[in-house]
C-alpha cells in the first residue's frame, strides 16, 4: 500500500497511478442538484463524473432498478470521457433505505484492464484498450456479484493491484456515505 498525499495520509491505493493524486477523483452528488463534496485531483475526471453517473445508472436499467447497497462499475469511454482504464464506481445513496438522495462516485486509473498492452496509448479503437464495463452492478443490494468480480480479475495482468485499487475505491465510497456532512 502506498500512502496517498491527497487524503491526509490515508491508505487508499496499491498503484502509484492512483496513490500519487493525479489519477483519482471523487465526489458526492446530491440528487439532481450540484455536488456537495468534491475532491479535485484531476479536473478531467471531475468534469466527466456526472456523465459517468448518468450512464452507469442507465446501464443498469435506470433509477427504478437501484437499491440500497448497489454499487455500479462503469468505464465505457463514450460515456466517461476518458479511456477504459479509468474506472468509475458509482453508489446510489438512499435516505431511510427508500428515497434516492444522491450518488457517490469515484473514478480512478486502473493499471490494466486487459487491453493489447497494460497501458495502450496507440490504440485505434476502444476494444484494444481493454475490457469495457458498461454499467454493471458489482454489488446488488449489498451483496457482491461474484461473476463480475471474477471478470475483473480475469481481465487484468495485475489482478491483485486492480483489486487493491477497486477496494480502495469501494472503501472511499463508503466513507462518503457514512460521513456525508463531514468536511474534507
Amino acid at each position: 500500500c502506498i500512502r496517498d498525499r491527497c487524503t491526509g495520509g490515508e491508505h487508499i491505493s496499491f498503484l502509484p497511478s492512483s496513490s500519487s493524486c493525479p489519477s483519482l477523483s471523487h465526489l458526492f452528488l446530491q440528487y439532481r442538484q450540484q455536488s456537495s463534496r468534491i475532491n479535485i485531483t484531476l479536473p478531467l475526471f471531475m468534469g466527466t463524473l456526472n456523465f459517468c453517473i448518468e450512464e452507469a445508472v442507465k446501464g443498469v436499467g435506470g433509477e427504478e432498478n437501484l437499491y440500497e447497497g448497489d454499487i455500479i462499475l462503469y468505464n465505457n469511454p463514450y460515456g466517461s470521457g476518458s479511456h477504459s482504464q479509468d474506472a468509475a464506481i458509482v453508489m446510489p445513496v438512499f435516505l431511510n433505505k427508500k428515497t434516492l438522495i444522491g450518488y457517490t462516485a469515484i473514478k480512478a486509473h486502473w493499471l490494466d484492464t486487459g487491453g493489447k498492452e497494460p497501458y495502450s496509448t496507440d490504440t485505434v479503437d476502444v476494444f484494444q484498450e481493454g475490457t469495457i464495463y458498461p454499467g454493471l452492478k458489482l454489488y446488488d443490494k449489498g451483496k457482491r456479484v461474484e461473476d463480475i468480480y471474477k471478470l475483473i480479475i480475469a481481465n487484468s495482468r495485475v489482478p491483485k493491484a486492480i483489486i487493491g485499487d477497486l477496494n480502495a475505491q469501494l472503501n472511499l465510497s463508503l466513507i462518503h456515505i457514512s460521513e456525508p456532512t463531514r468536511p474534507r
